[in-house]
Protein backbone atom coordinates (compact mmCIF):
# COMPACT_ATOMS: atom_id res chain seq x y z
CA UNK A 1 0.00 0.00 0.00
CA UNK A 2 3.09 2.53 0.95
CA UNK A 3 4.17 1.64 -2.82
CA UNK A 4 1.31 2.43 -4.55
CA UNK A 5 1.14 5.97 -2.41
CA UNK A 6 4.56 6.94 -3.39
CA UNK A 7 4.17 5.22 -6.91
CA UNK A 8 0.95 7.57 -7.19
CA UNK A 9 3.39 10.96 -5.81
CA UNK A 10 6.09 10.51 -8.10
CA UNK A 11 3.39 10.06 -11.31
CA UNK A 12 1.73 13.60 -10.54
CA UNK A 13 1.92 16.13 -13.60
CA UNK A 14 3.65 19.08 -13.55
CA UNK A 15 2.42 22.67 -14.99
CA UNK A 16 4.84 25.36 -15.82
CA UNK A 17 4.21 28.51 -13.87
CA UNK A 18 4.66 31.62 -16.38
CA UNK A 19 6.33 34.68 -14.37
CA UNK A 20 3.69 37.51 -13.53
CA UNK A 21 3.08 40.14 -16.62
CA UNK A 22 2.03 43.50 -15.47
CA UNK A 23 -0.48 45.04 -18.50
CA UNK A 24 -0.50 49.49 -18.40
CA UNK A 25 -3.83 50.21 -17.96
CA UNK A 26 -5.47 52.28 -21.23
CA UNK A 27 -6.25 55.23 -20.74
CA UNK A 28 -9.06 56.81 -22.83
CA UNK A 29 -8.39 60.54 -23.41
CA UNK A 30 -11.02 63.05 -22.32
CA UNK A 31 -12.83 64.51 -24.28
CA UNK A 32 -14.91 67.80 -23.47
CA UNK A 33 -18.51 68.25 -24.39
CA UNK A 34 -19.05 70.49 -27.15
CA UNK A 35 -21.80 73.21 -26.70
CA UNK A 36 -23.01 77.07 -27.91
CA UNK A 37 -23.96 79.83 -26.41
CA UNK A 38 -25.26 82.03 -29.25
CA UNK A 39 -26.12 86.16 -28.02
CA UNK A 40 -27.77 88.00 -31.23
CA UNK A 41 -28.11 91.85 -30.11
CA UNK A 42 -30.50 93.01 -32.77
CA UNK A 43 -29.93 96.42 -35.17
CA UNK A 44 -26.07 95.83 -33.56
CA UNK A 45 -24.24 97.24 -36.99
CA UNK A 46 -21.06 95.99 -37.99
CA UNK A 47 -19.87 99.21 -39.48
CA UNK A 48 -20.51 100.77 -35.89
CA UNK A 49 -19.36 98.77 -33.71
CA UNK A 50 -15.84 98.36 -35.41
CA UNK A 51 -16.07 101.61 -34.72
CA UNK A 52 -15.47 102.01 -31.12
CA UNK A 53 -15.82 97.98 -29.66
CA UNK A 54 -16.70 98.02 -25.99
CA UNK A 55 -15.22 96.41 -23.19
CA UNK A 56 -16.27 92.66 -22.92
CA UNK A 57 -16.72 92.17 -26.86
CA UNK A 58 -13.10 93.11 -27.36
CA UNK A 59 -11.86 90.74 -24.81
CA UNK A 60 -12.98 88.01 -27.23
CA UNK A 61 -11.33 89.11 -30.33
CA UNK A 62 -7.95 87.16 -29.29
CA UNK A 63 -9.43 83.85 -29.35
CA UNK A 64 -12.02 84.26 -31.74
CA UNK A 65 -12.56 84.05 -35.64
CA UNK A 66 -14.59 87.18 -36.10
CA UNK A 67 -15.65 90.17 -39.09
CA UNK A 68 -17.57 93.04 -38.62
CA UNK A 69 -18.92 92.53 -41.94
CA UNK A 70 -20.58 89.18 -42.15
CA UNK A 71 -24.00 89.76 -44.38
CA UNK A 72 -27.47 89.32 -42.57
CA UNK A 73 -30.09 88.29 -45.60
CA UNK A 74 -30.86 90.71 -48.13
CA UNK A 75 -34.25 91.47 -46.34
CA UNK A 76 -33.45 93.02 -43.13
CA UNK A 77 -36.89 93.01 -41.44
CA UNK A 78 -36.68 91.02 -37.77
CA UNK A 79 -38.49 88.25 -39.13
CA UNK A 80 -36.65 87.55 -42.33
CA UNK A 81 -33.14 87.97 -40.71
CA UNK A 82 -34.14 85.72 -37.61
CA UNK A 83 -35.72 83.17 -39.48
CA UNK A 84 -32.24 82.56 -42.18
CA UNK A 85 -29.86 82.96 -38.67
CA UNK A 86 -32.10 80.00 -37.07
CA UNK A 87 -32.72 77.95 -40.89
CA UNK A 88 -29.62 78.66 -42.45
CA UNK A 89 -30.85 79.64 -45.70
CA UNK A 90 -32.23 83.10 -46.98
CA UNK A 91 -35.80 85.02 -47.14
CA UNK A 92 -35.78 83.67 -51.19
CA UNK A 93 -36.56 80.11 -49.84
CA UNK A 94 -37.97 80.22 -46.61
CA UNK A 95 -40.15 82.84 -47.68
CA UNK A 96 -40.49 84.95 -44.39
CA UNK A 97 -40.45 89.06 -45.10
CA UNK A 98 -40.17 91.92 -43.03
CA UNK A 99 -41.11 92.61 -39.53
CA UNK A 100 -44.02 90.22 -38.89
CA UNK A 101 -44.52 86.58 -40.06
CA UNK A 102 -47.91 87.45 -41.48
CA UNK A 103 -47.02 90.08 -43.00
CA UNK A 104 -48.27 90.67 -47.04
CA UNK A 105 -46.00 91.91 -49.57
CA UNK A 106 -46.74 95.58 -50.18
CA UNK A 107 -45.22 96.43 -53.92
CA UNK A 108 -45.07 100.18 -52.59
CA UNK A 109 -43.13 99.49 -50.12
CA UNK A 110 -39.15 100.22 -51.12
CA UNK A 111 -37.98 97.66 -48.51
CA UNK A 112 -40.61 95.14 -49.90
CA UNK A 113 -39.31 92.00 -51.89
CA UNK A 114 -39.00 91.31 -55.55
CA UNK A 115 -40.23 87.97 -55.33
CA UNK A 116 -43.47 87.51 -53.06
CA UNK A 117 -44.76 84.44 -51.84
CA UNK A 118 -41.81 82.14 -53.20
CA UNK A 119 -40.82 80.82 -50.54
CA UNK A 120 -40.49 77.06 -49.74
CA UNK A 121 -40.20 76.71 -46.45
CA UNK A 122 -37.72 76.41 -43.63
CA UNK A 123 -36.78 74.14 -40.57
CA UNK A 124 -34.71 74.87 -37.27
CA UNK A 125 -31.52 74.14 -36.16
CA UNK A 126 -33.48 73.04 -32.85
CA UNK A 127 -35.12 70.50 -35.10
CA UNK A 128 -32.40 69.25 -36.62
CA UNK A 129 -30.99 68.97 -33.10
CA UNK A 130 -34.09 67.03 -31.87
CA UNK A 131 -33.70 64.24 -35.13
CA UNK A 132 -30.29 63.43 -34.15
CA UNK A 133 -30.87 61.81 -31.09
CA UNK A 134 -28.40 63.55 -29.19
CA UNK A 135 -29.62 64.14 -25.38
CA UNK A 136 -28.59 67.56 -25.56
CA UNK A 137 -31.75 69.78 -23.95
CA UNK A 138 -31.97 73.38 -26.02
CA UNK A 139 -32.93 77.04 -24.04
CA UNK A 140 -34.13 79.95 -25.30
CA UNK A 141 -35.18 83.13 -24.00
CA UNK A 142 -36.20 86.39 -25.81
CA UNK A 143 -37.99 90.06 -25.26
CA UNK A 144 -39.53 89.22 -28.35
CA UNK A 145 -42.98 86.98 -28.70
CA UNK A 146 -42.97 86.82 -32.34
CA UNK A 147 -39.58 85.02 -32.29
CA UNK A 148 -40.55 83.23 -29.06
CA UNK A 149 -43.73 82.03 -30.97
CA UNK A 150 -42.63 81.34 -34.50
CA UNK A 151 -39.12 80.60 -34.56
CA UNK A 152 -38.55 79.11 -30.92
CA UNK A 153 -41.06 76.62 -30.53
CA UNK A 154 -38.96 73.28 -30.79
CA UNK A 155 -36.50 74.70 -27.70
CA UNK A 156 -36.93 72.38 -24.84
CA UNK A 157 -36.99 75.73 -22.83
CA UNK A 158 -38.46 78.66 -24.66
CA UNK A 159 -38.75 81.95 -22.40
CA UNK A 160 -40.17 85.18 -23.17
CA UNK A 161 -39.87 87.72 -21.30
CA UNK A 162 -40.17 91.65 -20.56
CA UNK A 163 -36.84 93.39 -21.31
CA UNK A 164 -33.07 92.70 -22.01
CA UNK A 165 -32.28 92.91 -18.07
CA UNK A 166 -34.80 89.98 -17.72
CA UNK A 167 -33.12 87.60 -20.61
CA UNK A 168 -29.87 88.58 -18.76
CA UNK A 169 -31.00 87.49 -15.61
CA UNK A 170 -32.72 84.15 -17.05
CA UNK A 171 -30.08 82.77 -18.56
CA UNK A 172 -27.42 83.43 -16.07
CA UNK A 173 -30.38 81.17 -13.87
CA UNK A 174 -30.11 78.74 -16.19
CA UNK A 175 -26.50 78.56 -16.13
CA UNK A 176 -26.01 78.57 -12.86
CA UNK A 177 -28.20 75.44 -12.50
CA UNK A 178 -25.04 73.60 -13.61
CA UNK A 179 -27.70 71.19 -15.89
CA UNK A 180 -25.04 68.57 -17.84
CA UNK A 181 -27.38 68.15 -20.45
CA UNK A 182 -27.60 71.95 -21.55
CA UNK A 183 -26.38 72.20 -25.16
CA UNK A 184 -27.14 74.92 -27.00
CA UNK A 185 -28.48 78.80 -25.49
CA UNK A 186 -29.61 81.10 -27.54
CA UNK A 187 -30.00 84.94 -26.00
CA UNK A 188 -31.88 87.72 -27.81
CA UNK A 189 -31.44 91.42 -26.89
CA UNK A 190 -33.50 93.74 -28.16
CA UNK A 191 -32.63 97.00 -26.69
CA UNK A 192 -29.55 98.52 -29.23
CA UNK A 193 -32.49 98.01 -32.00
CA UNK A 194 -34.80 99.91 -30.40
CA UNK A 195 -31.86 102.87 -29.69
CA UNK A 196 -31.41 102.75 -33.25
CA UNK A 197 -35.12 103.52 -34.12
CA UNK A 198 -35.45 105.99 -31.88
CA UNK A 199 -32.21 107.83 -32.83
CA UNK A 200 -30.12 106.38 -35.37
CA UNK A 201 -27.90 103.19 -35.75
CA UNK A 202 -24.49 104.86 -35.25
CA UNK A 203 -22.00 105.01 -32.46
CA UNK A 204 -22.19 108.88 -33.09
CA UNK A 205 -25.80 108.92 -31.55
CA UNK A 206 -25.03 108.82 -27.60
CA UNK A 207 -28.45 106.63 -27.75
CA UNK A 208 -27.72 104.27 -29.68
CA UNK A 209 -23.90 104.16 -28.27
CA UNK A 210 -25.48 103.85 -24.48
CA UNK A 211 -27.45 100.75 -25.72
CA UNK A 212 -24.53 99.11 -27.17
CA UNK A 213 -22.70 99.79 -24.07
CA UNK A 214 -25.54 98.26 -21.82
CA UNK A 215 -25.52 95.05 -24.56
CA UNK A 216 -21.88 94.89 -23.93
CA UNK A 217 -22.33 94.90 -19.91
CA UNK A 218 -24.42 92.09 -20.19
CA UNK A 219 -22.49 89.97 -22.28
CA UNK A 220 -19.91 90.48 -19.91
CA UNK A 221 -21.96 88.89 -17.03
CA UNK A 222 -23.69 85.95 -19.11
CA UNK A 223 -19.45 85.27 -19.81
CA UNK A 224 -18.68 85.03 -16.24
CA UNK A 225 -21.50 83.14 -15.10
CA UNK A 226 -20.90 80.52 -18.11
CA UNK A 227 -17.22 79.96 -16.23
CA UNK A 228 -18.58 79.56 -13.07
CA UNK A 229 -20.38 76.93 -14.01
CA UNK A 230 -19.33 73.34 -12.23
CA UNK A 231 -18.24 71.53 -14.67
CA UNK A 232 -17.03 74.76 -17.08
CA UNK A 233 -13.63 72.42 -17.10
CA UNK A 234 -15.06 69.42 -18.68
CA UNK A 235 -17.09 71.53 -21.26
CA UNK A 236 -16.25 72.96 -24.71
CA UNK A 237 -18.39 76.07 -25.56
CA UNK A 238 -18.63 78.05 -28.79
CA UNK A 239 -19.73 81.28 -27.73
CA UNK A 240 -21.08 83.39 -30.87
CA UNK A 241 -22.00 87.17 -30.67
CA UNK A 242 -23.92 88.41 -33.46
CA UNK A 243 -26.99 90.34 -34.94
CA UNK A 244 -29.72 90.01 -37.15
CA UNK A 245 -29.29 93.58 -39.19
CA UNK A 246 -27.92 97.00 -38.68
CA UNK A 247 -29.65 100.26 -40.05
CA UNK A 248 -29.41 102.99 -42.24
CA UNK A 249 -30.52 106.44 -40.62
CA UNK A 250 -33.15 105.16 -38.24
CA UNK A 251 -34.79 102.39 -40.53
CA UNK A 252 -34.00 99.09 -41.28
CA UNK A 253 -35.60 96.83 -43.62
CA UNK A 254 -34.04 96.89 -46.88
CA UNK A 255 -30.86 95.79 -48.47
CA UNK A 256 -28.48 98.18 -48.28
CA UNK A 257 -24.74 97.28 -46.80
CA UNK A 258 -25.68 99.81 -43.80
CA UNK A 259 -28.20 97.66 -42.99
CA UNK A 260 -26.86 94.15 -44.32
CA UNK A 261 -23.46 94.09 -42.66
CA UNK A 262 -23.43 92.48 -39.04
CA UNK A 263 -20.69 91.77 -36.65
CA UNK A 264 -19.88 88.27 -35.80
CA UNK A 265 -18.14 86.30 -33.38
CA UNK A 266 -17.30 82.80 -32.89
CA UNK A 267 -14.98 82.35 -29.38
CA UNK A 268 -13.55 79.61 -28.14
CA UNK A 269 -10.40 79.78 -25.97
CA UNK A 270 -8.32 77.48 -27.94
CA UNK A 271 -9.48 79.43 -31.46
CA UNK A 272 -6.50 81.49 -32.80
CA UNK A 273 -7.76 85.05 -33.09
CA UNK A 274 -8.59 86.46 -36.87
CA UNK A 275 -10.68 89.04 -38.22
CA UNK A 276 -11.96 88.40 -41.77
CA UNK A 277 -11.26 91.13 -43.78
CA UNK A 278 -14.09 91.77 -46.54
CA UNK A 279 -13.87 91.49 -49.95
CA UNK A 280 -15.52 94.31 -52.53
CA UNK A 281 -19.04 94.02 -52.94
CA UNK A 282 -21.63 94.34 -55.47
CA UNK A 283 -25.10 93.60 -56.07
CA UNK A 284 -26.24 91.63 -58.70
CA UNK A 285 -29.51 90.37 -60.37
CA UNK A 286 -29.87 86.35 -60.74
CA UNK A 287 -31.78 85.54 -63.68
CA UNK A 288 -32.57 82.02 -64.29
CA UNK A 289 -35.71 81.37 -65.32
CA UNK A 290 -38.33 81.81 -68.91
CA UNK A 291 -40.61 83.56 -67.40
CA UNK A 292 -43.04 86.56 -68.45
CA UNK A 293 -41.40 88.96 -66.12
CA UNK A 294 -37.87 88.84 -67.41
CA UNK A 295 -36.59 92.35 -67.10
CA UNK A 296 -38.27 93.83 -70.17
CA UNK A 297 -37.80 97.60 -72.09
CA UNK A 298 -41.06 97.17 -74.30
CA UNK A 299 -40.03 97.50 -78.42
CA UNK A 300 -42.24 100.59 -78.23
CA UNK A 301 -39.12 102.26 -75.96
CA UNK A 302 -36.40 100.42 -76.97
CA UNK A 303 -36.07 101.37 -80.82
CA UNK A 304 -32.20 102.92 -80.54
CA UNK A 305 -31.49 99.54 -79.18
CA UNK A 306 -31.23 97.93 -82.67
CA UNK A 307 -28.13 97.49 -84.66
CA UNK A 308 -29.40 98.21 -88.19
CA UNK A 309 -27.65 97.37 -91.27
CA UNK A 310 -25.59 100.64 -90.85
CA UNK A 311 -23.21 102.30 -87.90
CA UNK A 312 -21.18 100.82 -85.23
CA UNK A 313 -22.25 100.06 -81.65
CA UNK A 314 -20.52 98.13 -78.41
CA UNK A 315 -22.30 96.28 -76.03
CA UNK A 316 -20.29 95.30 -72.99
CA UNK A 317 -21.67 93.61 -69.35
CA UNK A 318 -20.19 91.49 -66.79
CA UNK A 319 -21.16 88.17 -66.42
CA UNK A 320 -21.06 85.03 -63.87
CA UNK A 321 -22.21 82.16 -64.67
CA UNK A 322 -23.37 79.73 -61.53
CA UNK A 323 -25.39 76.88 -62.80
CA UNK A 324 -25.82 76.17 -67.09
CA UNK A 325 -28.51 74.74 -68.54
CA UNK A 326 -28.16 71.77 -70.42
CA UNK A 327 -29.43 73.67 -73.76
CA UNK A 328 -28.13 77.20 -75.09
CA UNK A 329 -29.42 80.12 -72.98
CA UNK A 330 -30.07 83.72 -73.26
CA UNK A 331 -28.20 86.14 -71.13
CA UNK A 332 -29.48 89.68 -72.74
CA UNK A 333 -30.42 90.47 -75.97
CA UNK A 334 -33.08 92.29 -78.46
CA UNK A 335 -34.40 89.97 -80.29
CA UNK A 336 -37.71 87.56 -81.56
CA UNK A 337 -36.60 84.50 -80.70
CA UNK A 338 -33.69 82.95 -79.28
CA UNK A 339 -33.24 80.72 -82.49
CA UNK A 340 -36.25 80.55 -84.68
CA UNK A 341 -35.60 83.39 -87.89
CA UNK A 342 -34.11 85.93 -85.24
CA UNK A 343 -34.01 88.96 -85.87
CA UNK A 344 -32.39 91.55 -83.59
CA UNK A 345 -29.41 90.55 -81.86
CA UNK A 346 -28.70 88.63 -78.57
CA UNK A 347 -25.67 87.69 -76.35
CA UNK A 348 -26.13 83.92 -74.82
CA UNK A 349 -24.42 80.72 -73.56
CA UNK A 350 -23.50 77.78 -76.06
CA UNK A 351 -23.99 75.28 -73.12
CA UNK A 352 -22.00 72.70 -75.08
CA UNK A 353 -19.02 74.81 -76.15
CA UNK A 354 -18.80 76.08 -72.58
CA UNK A 355 -18.63 79.80 -74.41
CA UNK A 356 -20.20 83.05 -74.64
CA UNK A 357 -22.07 83.24 -77.73
CA UNK A 358 -23.54 86.77 -80.08
CA UNK A 359 -26.04 85.92 -82.13
CA UNK A 360 -27.06 88.37 -84.66
CA UNK A 361 -29.93 87.75 -87.01
CA UNK A 362 -31.93 89.38 -89.69
CA UNK A 363 -33.66 85.99 -90.42
CA UNK A 364 -30.67 84.26 -91.10
CA UNK A 365 -28.56 83.55 -88.06
CA UNK A 366 -25.08 84.45 -87.64
CA UNK A 367 -22.85 83.05 -85.06
CA UNK A 368 -20.20 85.10 -83.07
CA UNK A 369 -18.26 83.40 -80.45
CA UNK A 370 -16.06 84.40 -77.63
CA UNK A 371 -12.26 83.63 -77.86
CA UNK A 372 -12.24 80.87 -75.67
CA UNK A 373 -14.34 78.91 -72.53
CA UNK A 374 -15.85 80.91 -69.16
CA UNK A 375 -15.18 79.61 -65.59
CA UNK A 376 -18.28 78.84 -63.48
CA UNK A 377 -18.60 81.27 -60.51
CA UNK A 378 -16.37 83.55 -62.32
CA UNK A 379 -16.77 87.20 -62.93
CA UNK A 380 -16.41 87.57 -66.82
CA UNK A 381 -16.92 90.99 -68.81
CA UNK A 382 -18.62 90.41 -72.36
CA UNK A 383 -18.54 92.81 -75.04
CA UNK A 384 -20.14 92.61 -78.08
CA UNK A 385 -18.75 94.89 -80.95
CA UNK A 386 -20.02 95.49 -84.28
CA UNK A 387 -17.66 97.88 -86.30
CA UNK A 388 -16.70 98.90 -90.12
CA UNK A 389 -13.27 98.20 -91.42
CA UNK A 390 -12.59 98.61 -95.20
CA UNK A 391 -15.73 99.09 -96.07
CA UNK A 392 -16.91 96.27 -94.51
CA UNK A 393 -19.17 95.49 -91.24
CA UNK A 394 -17.98 92.99 -88.72
CA UNK A 395 -19.62 91.61 -85.69
CA UNK A 396 -17.12 90.45 -82.67
CA UNK A 397 -17.28 88.96 -79.12
CA UNK A 398 -14.63 90.59 -76.56
CA UNK A 399 -14.08 88.05 -73.27
CA UNK A 400 -12.18 90.04 -70.46
CA UNK A 401 -10.32 92.23 -73.08
CA UNK A 402 -9.40 89.30 -75.54
CA UNK A 403 -11.26 89.34 -78.93
CA UNK A 404 -12.88 86.13 -80.53
CA UNK A 405 -13.08 85.67 -84.36
CA UNK A 406 -14.82 88.61 -86.46
CA UNK A 407 -18.37 87.51 -88.62
CA UNK A 408 -19.19 89.44 -91.77
CA UNK A 409 -22.65 91.00 -91.74
CA UNK A 410 -21.94 93.40 -94.10
CA UNK A 411 -25.54 94.30 -95.58
CA UNK A 412 -27.48 92.43 -92.79
CA UNK A 413 -30.02 94.53 -91.35
CA UNK A 414 -29.75 93.25 -87.42
CA UNK A 415 -33.27 94.96 -86.55
CA UNK A 416 -36.22 93.25 -84.94
CA UNK A 417 -39.63 94.14 -83.65
CA UNK A 418 -38.33 91.75 -80.07
CA UNK A 419 -38.52 93.60 -76.45
CA UNK A 420 -35.08 94.37 -75.04
CA UNK A 421 -34.81 92.00 -71.95
CA UNK A 422 -32.28 90.65 -69.24
CA UNK A 423 -32.38 86.89 -68.67
CA UNK A 424 -33.40 83.93 -70.64
CA UNK A 425 -36.59 85.64 -71.73
CA UNK A 426 -40.07 84.33 -72.12
CA UNK A 427 -42.21 81.21 -73.39
CA UNK A 428 -42.13 81.44 -77.04
CA UNK A 429 -38.72 83.46 -77.47
CA UNK A 430 -36.70 81.81 -74.94
CA UNK A 431 -34.57 78.79 -75.40
CA UNK A 432 -32.82 77.40 -72.03
CA UNK A 433 -32.34 78.39 -68.49
CA UNK A 434 -29.41 78.86 -66.92
CA UNK A 435 -28.56 81.09 -64.14
CA UNK A 436 -26.31 83.77 -63.85
CA UNK A 437 -25.79 87.32 -62.18
CA UNK A 438 -25.35 90.19 -64.77
CA UNK A 439 -24.04 93.70 -64.24
CA UNK A 440 -22.50 96.79 -65.76
CA UNK A 441 -25.08 96.54 -68.91
CA UNK A 442 -23.49 99.29 -71.12
CA UNK A 443 -24.98 100.00 -74.47
CA UNK A 444 -22.79 102.61 -76.82
CA UNK A 445 -23.35 104.00 -80.07
CA UNK A 446 -19.45 104.11 -80.92
CA UNK A 447 -17.28 100.95 -81.57
CA UNK A 448 -15.08 101.20 -78.52
CA UNK A 449 -11.15 100.78 -78.96
CA UNK A 450 -9.59 97.62 -77.49
CA UNK A 451 -7.72 98.97 -74.48
CA UNK A 452 -11.00 100.56 -73.85
CA UNK A 453 -12.53 97.40 -73.93
CA UNK A 454 -9.92 95.38 -72.14
CA UNK A 455 -9.93 98.18 -69.35
CA UNK A 456 -13.51 97.83 -68.67
CA UNK A 457 -13.10 94.52 -67.14
CA UNK A 458 -11.57 96.22 -64.12
CA UNK A 459 -13.98 99.44 -64.03
CA UNK A 460 -16.49 99.31 -61.53
CA UNK A 461 -19.65 101.91 -61.92
CA UNK A 462 -19.06 104.37 -65.07
CA UNK A 463 -20.11 108.19 -64.50
CA UNK A 464 -19.76 111.46 -66.58
CA UNK A 465 -15.97 111.45 -66.21
CA UNK A 466 -15.65 108.18 -68.53
CA UNK A 467 -14.31 108.62 -71.90
CA UNK A 468 -17.10 107.42 -73.78
CA UNK A 469 -19.92 108.68 -71.52
CA UNK A 470 -21.27 110.69 -74.29
CA UNK A 471 -21.17 107.82 -76.54
CA UNK A 472 -23.40 105.71 -73.84
CA UNK A 473 -27.53 105.16 -75.03
CA UNK A 474 -28.01 103.41 -72.13
CA UNK A 475 -25.82 102.03 -69.15
CA UNK A 476 -28.11 100.45 -66.19
CA UNK A 477 -25.40 98.88 -63.27
CA UNK A 478 -28.00 96.89 -61.96
CA UNK A 479 -26.69 96.92 -58.75
CA UNK A 480 -29.98 98.51 -57.23
CA UNK A 481 -30.35 95.29 -54.92
CA UNK A 482 -34.11 95.55 -53.89
CA UNK A 483 -37.33 96.16 -55.98
CA UNK A 484 -37.87 95.23 -59.20
CA UNK A 485 -36.68 98.25 -61.81
CA UNK A 486 -33.13 98.53 -63.56
CA UNK A 487 -32.60 102.23 -63.82
CA UNK A 488 -31.51 103.61 -66.99
CA UNK A 489 -28.76 106.35 -65.72
CA UNK A 490 -28.88 107.91 -69.06
CA UNK A 491 -32.18 108.29 -69.22
CA UNK A 492 -34.62 110.20 -66.46
CA UNK A 493 -37.69 109.61 -68.42
CA UNK A 494 -38.32 105.93 -66.98
CA UNK A 495 -39.28 105.01 -70.22
CA UNK A 496 -35.94 103.14 -70.65
CA UNK A 497 -35.99 101.57 -67.39
CA UNK A 498 -36.04 97.80 -67.14
CA UNK A 499 -39.34 96.90 -65.04
CA UNK A 500 -39.86 93.14 -63.64
CA UNK A 501 -42.61 93.37 -60.99
CA UNK A 502 -44.03 90.05 -60.00
CA UNK A 503 -40.36 88.32 -61.05
CA UNK A 504 -39.11 84.85 -59.48
CA UNK A 505 -35.29 86.63 -59.55
CA UNK A 506 -33.77 87.26 -56.60
CA UNK A 507 -30.68 90.09 -55.58
CA UNK A 508 -27.69 89.02 -54.72
CA UNK A 509 -24.84 91.26 -52.99
CA UNK A 510 -21.42 88.79 -53.96
CA UNK A 511 -18.34 89.71 -54.16
CA UNK A 512 -17.60 92.07 -57.31
CA UNK A 513 -14.86 91.09 -60.10
CA UNK A 514 -11.25 92.39 -59.59
CA UNK A 515 -8.15 92.49 -61.92
CA UNK A 516 -5.64 92.03 -58.95
CA UNK A 517 -3.17 88.61 -59.30
CA UNK A 518 -2.70 88.98 -55.72
CA UNK A 519 -4.45 86.49 -52.98
CA UNK A 520 -5.42 88.27 -49.59
CA UNK A 521 -5.76 85.11 -46.54
CA UNK A 522 -7.82 87.62 -44.55
CA UNK A 523 -10.54 88.37 -47.48
CA UNK A 524 -13.49 86.05 -46.03
CA UNK A 525 -17.40 86.99 -46.93
CA UNK A 526 -19.48 85.14 -44.32
CA UNK A 527 -23.09 85.30 -43.59
CA UNK A 528 -25.65 84.68 -40.71
CA UNK A 529 -26.74 82.11 -42.87
CA UNK A 530 -23.56 80.12 -42.07
CA UNK A 531 -24.70 79.69 -38.52
CA UNK A 532 -27.05 77.18 -38.39
CA UNK A 533 -24.10 74.93 -40.38
CA UNK A 534 -21.50 76.49 -38.00
CA UNK A 535 -23.45 75.25 -34.47
CA UNK A 536 -24.29 71.67 -36.47
CA UNK A 537 -20.45 71.68 -37.44
CA UNK A 538 -20.12 72.04 -33.66
CA UNK A 539 -22.27 69.92 -31.71
CA UNK A 540 -20.78 67.27 -34.43
CA UNK A 541 -24.46 66.94 -36.02
CA UNK A 542 -23.42 65.84 -39.84
CA UNK A 543 -25.31 68.12 -42.30
CA UNK A 544 -27.33 66.28 -44.63
CA UNK A 545 -26.97 67.50 -48.46
CA UNK A 546 -30.75 66.96 -48.96
CA UNK A 547 -31.48 69.60 -46.20
CA UNK A 548 -30.39 72.51 -48.90
CA UNK A 549 -28.75 74.59 -46.51
CA UNK A 550 -26.95 77.77 -48.30
CA UNK A 551 -24.67 78.22 -45.11
CA UNK A 552 -20.82 76.50 -44.90
CA UNK A 553 -19.47 75.52 -41.96
CA UNK A 554 -16.07 77.13 -42.48
CA UNK A 555 -15.14 76.85 -38.89
CA UNK A 556 -14.06 73.13 -39.55
CA UNK A 557 -11.02 74.52 -41.67
CA UNK A 558 -9.58 75.53 -38.39
CA UNK A 559 -10.59 72.61 -36.06
CA UNK A 560 -6.49 72.11 -35.51
CA UNK A 561 -6.59 74.77 -33.53
CA UNK A 562 -9.27 73.84 -31.08
CA UNK A 563 -9.14 70.14 -31.63
CA UNK A 564 -6.47 68.36 -29.12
Amino acid sequence: MLMLLVAGLTSCKKYFDPPLVFEKEVVTPFVKERKVLMIVVDGLSGIELKKDVPTNIKALLPNSKYSFNALADANTGDASTWTTIVSGVGHNKHGIEGDDFDEEFDEDDPHGTNNPQTGKGFVTFFQRILESGKSMKSYTVTPNALISKNLFGLADANILVSSDAAAKDSILSKLGRNETDLGVAVVNFRGVNEAGVKSSFSMSSAIYKDAVTVADGYIGEILAGLKKRKDYAKEDWLVIITSNHGGSGNTYGGASLEERKVPVIYYSPNIVGKEFEIPDLKNSLTVNAINAFNPTILNANAGQFNIGNTGDYTIMCKVKVITKSGTNSVIVGKTTHAYSATRGWHLMIASSENKFRAILGDGTLYFVYSPKTFVIGQWHTIAIKVYTENGKRYGRVYQDGEPGAPADVTGKNITGTGDFFVGPGKSGVAYGASSNLVNNLAYYNVSLPDQYIKDFACKQELDATDTYWNQLVGYWPMGEGSGSVLKNRKDDSGKTDFLFPGSPFAWNLAQSWSCSTEENPNIYLTYDKDLMSNILYWLKIPIVASWNLEGTPWLQKYETEFIK
